[in-house]
């Protein structure tokens, strides 16, 4: 899986969000599930005020160290501006940055993107190119409005 890369302005982003890390994800005693799930129940997508887009966001950033160390994982979309963000939503900048944009296989989106993702970590592994840690993100756009026959794109920030 080769990735394209891009240079993106900085975008702001609204939504909800915990502090976690991949072991705790790893361990089935993550928080990633149940913040979408709570995304999806409460219908934050139709609530967040400001938006660019109906995309959706699951963003990675205040990274503590790198793949390794707790991040920050919110879910979300692209804001105009931080006004009005309402008080059980959070709101972040995401650098502008070089990111390398890797592209999942089409299918169940609860499997091809955790799926992608263990190839993004082997591809690091492997190439020569540093990831930034500065923000990574999955993109959920009309590509993905299918959760069957999902296609995600997940941009990592690097140097």
């Amino acid at each position: 899986m080769e990735p394209k890369f891009v240079y993106l302005e900085e975008k702001k982003v609204t939504g909800i969000g915990c502090r976690t890390s991949n072991q705790l994800e790893a361990s089935g005693e993550g928080s990633i599930p149940k913040l979408w799930g709570e995304f999806y129940r409460r219908q934050l997508g139709n609530s967040i005020p400001n938006k660019t887009n109906e995309c959706i966001l699951g963003v990675y950033t205040d990274y503590e160290t790198d793949v390794n160390g707790m991040y920050t994982m919110m879910i979300g979309s692209e804001v105009h501006t931080e006004d009005d963000v309402p008080s059980e939503l959070i709101y972040t900048t995401l650098p502008a940055s070089k990111y390398a944009v890797f592209t999942s296989e089409k299918g169940y989106v609860a499997e091809v993107v955790p799926q992608t993702w263990a190839s993004i970590w082997k591809w690091f592994r492997q190439s020569n190119i540093q990831r930034a840690y500065k923000a990574d993100f999955e993109l959920y756009d009309e590509s993905s409005s299918d959760p069957e026959n999902a296609i995600v794109e997940i941009y990592i920030s690097v140097l």
